[in-house]
């Protein structure tokens, strides 16, 4: 007999083969992105899917009905208005102090960013949004990691460049934000101590 939770995998897997296909044979497999949190608070994991290049999403949940359903309201289209060459990504994180989540979308081209989180019935995107170009004359694509840390009760925002390595980590304190003086080595894969 087959577990609800082994049902849940092969759906899911199932829902992810089916896009790919779907999308390679349309030659845009390689613009379909997907990221996945957990909210401890409903005890439920969601899956943004979404488009590179326009930023196109639909956030997918395991429903009490036994399959999979979309969220009935998905992050605006576009959710970063303005993007011309680079490709439009996400991250997203759970604030446990805050019980949201935070949906952090930007341009690979500069690191230009908004983020968003869900309140009072709809997305809003923040207005205390990070530096408008995070890393000076990036090398390659710009690419964002977020977590949160527990124990300082806070975000973090790593911006690194796929060319190069070169990092730089922001986090809020003080209404403002601040970027850790203790960033990984420029060229990372090289460094040796």
């Amino acid at each position: 007999m087959v577990s609800i939770f082994d049902m849940k995998k092969i759906i899911f897997f199932l829902l992810i083969a089916f896009t790919f296909m779907t999308k390679s044979s349309h030659a845009q497999s390689d613009n379909i992105k997907m990221i996945t949190y957990y909210d401890p608070a409903y005890r439920q994991a969601y899956y943004l899917v979404w488009d590179t290049r326009t930023g196109a999403n639909l956030q997918y949940y395991w429903s009490d009905s036994l399959r999979w359903d979309t969220m009935a309201f998905n992050i605006p289209s576009p959710p970063l208005p303005g993007v011309l060459e680079g490709k439009v990504m996400f991250d997203v994180y759970f604030d446990t102090m805050m019980k949201r989540a935070f949906y952090i979308v930007w341009d690979t081209k500069t690191g230009r960013s908004i983020q968003y989180v869900w309140e009072d019935g709809s997305w809003t995107d923040l207005k205390i949004n990070l530096p408008e170009q995070p890393i000076e004359n990036p090398k390659g694509d710009v690419m964002v990691s977020t977590y949160y840390s527990e124990v300082e009760k806070k975000a973090f925002y790593t911006f690194y460049e796929t060319e190069g390595g070169k990092s730089i980590q922001f986090f809020w304190s003080d209404d403002h934000w601040n970027d850790l003086k203790y960033e990984l080595p420029p060229d990372p894969l090289k460094y040796k101590r």
